[in-house]
């Protein structure tokens, strides 16, 4: 499939209210109820995500949505092709013949002639191409590596942080492209497969041109090597996911003849039948990559915004980063090795700091949770706030302030919310090692329900003074970049889910 010109704002106009692909996802609504819906449209999608409702900040969300969409350094055009390519894998027959009046059933009795199942070897091969395209498509969007850390960070997002569509479209995986055509064992049946198949095999399979696109490796037997490692860290999350969520083919197939007509004996017709006509990773790609965009658009106008409001004035509502896929990481972003479908895109310079002289904004209204996060490479600067002096006797926040008894004996810096939950609230911080998190085993206590536990730490490291981010995946700010590790020197603004603070050597 040739890489989609369509704008970001297209595409999301461009989602169908209802077809075949939204009749089955929503008859999979079992596997993860409450987590998706079908929100199509551009402008919905912006009310979505961020929960504003001014027309003119709408507009200029929309507009820094479809800048980011378009900049050919961003990952967000190249992830959408690859869901594209997903559904591309089979050839689709029109859909709209056979899409009827909502609340109607589709019989499919008439194009039985055209369909033929799968044998367990091809089925088991589209299934592993759409998984390491899913893995593709997360490295693309968060500058993961394509490598064994980068697939143990996804099978750790999936288990942990997928929400929204990104768990709609892997509930749905594991239902019609696992459960349904291989049967409850299909895990065993895909590891034997993958040990038993040598590299000349894969390479003849009709699938391995799309697999060889975004797999890493030299050779044939190294991509091979790659695929068995990357299934067998999978394959524990979805076959936990088919115990935990109840997923059986008896209960697929009662949900699905809710749309689909079919009899008993037609039953090895259903997952060819769903396979061809349905292109639900694109079109939850599609909502997926607009979220993600959609966040980040909206954060970075929240900053030049910030410039322009009159003193205490808040700013407009905007999703916070780290509800189901973490952050991106500039570290782990990988140079391209020429095969394959991605490798290093520049990120252009951010942009620089406005110290603010204006007091830090009241506290935006959380809105719904989004759903990747901010993920644009390299995110525009958050303005610096003014320093002010700390207090003579910095005193700790009680209850959720410090952990454990505090003093200010040998205090050596203070950290102080300056915007979220705790706005004022300072904390001392007086030794060596202070953990910051959102848990009651952490030195500084945040009761914010973003925060990780922990999610950074300071420490003295000889005549430095560090911040160290301890999420998996960097989702830490300093000045609004994210960090892994940096030198703190005094009045650095940090963000941890929807807290600010502002750190003051003493």
């Amino acid at each position: 499939m040739a890489k989609n010109k369509k704008s970001i704002d297209e595409l999301l106009d461009g989602l169908p209210d209802r077809n075949l692909t939204i009749y089955m996802l929503q008859a999979l609504n079992f596997v993860v109820p409450g987590q998706w819906s079908n929100t199509t449209g551009f402008e919905n999608y912006i009310k979505l995500v961020t929960g504003e409702s001014d027309k003119a900040m709408i507009q200029r969300i929309g507009d820094r949505t479809k800048e980011l969409y378009g900049d050919p350094k961003q990952g967000y055009s190249k992830a959408i092709w690859l869901y594209q390519t997903a559904d591309s894998l089979d050839s689709k027959f029109a859909i709209a013949s056979l899409a009827h009046k909502i609340g109607e059933k589709v019989s499919f009795l008439s194009i039985l002639n055209r369909l033929t199942p799968k044998p367990d070897t091809i089925q088991t091969a589209d299934m592993v191409v759409k998984l390491f395209i899913e893995f593709a498509a997360f490295a693309q969007l968060y500058g993961i590596p394509r490598n064994r850390d980068g697939l143990s960070k996804f099978s750790t997002a999936l288990k942990e942080q997928y929400k929204n569509e990104a768990l709609m479209r892997m509930a749905a995986f594991v239902a019609v492209d696992a459960v349904l055509p291989l049967g409850p064992n299909f895990a065993d049946k895909t590891l034997s497969y993958l040990t038993k198949t040598t590299p000349k095999e894969i390479e003849q399979n009709p699938a391995y041109t799309q697999l060889a696109a975004v797999v890493p490796g030299e050779d044939a037997a190294g991509r091979l090597q790659f695929i068995r490692d990357g299934f067998n860290s999978v394959q524990v999350w979805m076959n936990d996911t088919m115990l935990s969520r109840g997923i059986t083919p008896e209960r697929i197939l009662s949900s699905l003849k809710s749309f689909i007509e079919f009899t008993d004996d037609k039953i090895d017709y259903v997952a060819m039948f769903v396979d061809k006509y349905t292109n639900y990773f694109e079109h939850t790609g599609i909502q997926s990559v607009g979220r993600a965009v959609i966040t980040q658009a909206a954060e970075d106008v929240k900053v030049s915004t910030s410039h322009m409001l009159p003193a205490g004035q808040p700013t407009f509502n905007v999703p916070q980063p780290f509800h189901d896929v973490p952050q991106p990481s500039q570290q782990h972003a990988e140079p391209a090795t020429g095969s394959g479908l991605f490798g290093s895109f520049p990120t252009p310079p951010p942009a620089p700091a406005t110290p603010s002289t204006s007091p830090p904004p009241a506290q935006p209204t959380t809105p719904e949770s989004g759903l990747f996060g901010s993920f644009s490479s390299t995110p525009p600067s958050t303005p610096s706030f003014p320093s002010t002096p700390p207090p003579t006797t910095p005193q700790p926040s009680t209850g959720s302030g410090l952990w454990g008894q505090q003093t200010t004996s040998g205090a050596w810096g203070q950290l102080t919310v300056v915007d979220g939950p705790q706005l004022g609230d300072t904390f001392s911080l007086n030794k060596p090692v202070m953990t910051v998190g959102q848990a009651g085993n952490n030195d500084v206590i945040l009761n914010d329900q973003q925060v990780n536990s922990p999610h950074f730490k300071i420490e003295m490291q000889g005549n430095q003074i560090m911040l160290v981010d301890m999420n998996f995946i960097q989702q830490t700010r300093v000045n609004g970049q994210l960090v892994a590790e940096i030198p703190l020197h005094g009045n650095e603004v940090i963000k941890a889910g929807n807290t600010e603070l502002r750190f003051d050597k003493i």
